[in-house]
This record gives structure tokens, sequence and C-alpha cells, in this order.
């Protein structure tokens, strides 16, 4: 399969996360974001539940063939949306500790205020 084939392209979002742009946001611009992406994944679930199923049907299927591309495609897609979900939850991590540095950095400077 070419490796510019669709299986084989960086998922949008993945790119988003892992952008140079999106890790220089200031942390409320990354809050935002991130649920922005978040959303965009969670409304993807569907999608690849239903690939799935019909992924199942060509599988057990009489009238297929051969069904390694099936299988591998799968996988692929499968492997994409675990790193997708490791990303997002890295990020959301991130996040959280941007959050509670810029807590404390506001903390301490109220003190010298």
């Amino acid at each position: 399969m070419a490796r510019n084939s669709p299986f084989h392209r960086q998922d949008p979002l993945l790119q988003t996360l892992e952008s140079k742009e999106f890790s220089q946001l200031d942390t409320a611009q990354f809050k935002l974001r991130l649920a922005e992406v978040t959303s965009d994944a969670a409304e993807r679930d569907a999608e690849l539940e239903r690939l799935r199923t019909l992924a199942e049907t060509l599988v057990t299927s009489s009238k297929t063939g051969d069904v390694r591309r099936v299988k591998d495609a799968m996988e692929r897609l499968e492997r994409a949306w675990k790193r997708l979900h490791d990303t997002l939850g890295d990020k959301r991590k991130e996040a959280g500790t941007r959050e509670e540095q810029t807590s404390r950095f506001v903390g301490i400077f109220a003190d010298f205020a």
C-alpha cells in the first residue's frame, strides 16, 4: 500500500496535538483547544465503531475472499486511534500541570505585590 494512502497519513487531530503551535499556546488557549480536539475525537468514536462493525461483517462473510487487507487496515486504524487517545491523555495531564504552575506563579506574584 502506498505510503501516502489515507492509512499512512497522520491524523489531523494528532497533528494538532503534537504541533509546536499547540505546545506554545498559553494555558487558557491550550485547555480550550484541547477541549475542541477532545470533542472532535469523541464525535469520531461513532465512526470508528461503524468501521469496526463493517470490517467484522466483511471478515465473517462467506462471500469475502482474502480478508488480510481488511484486518491489516483495522489494526492500523486501532493503533492510530490508541495513539490519539494516549496523546489526549498526556495533553490533559499537561493542561493540569500548566494550570497548577500558573496558580502557583500567581500566588507567588501576589505575595510580592
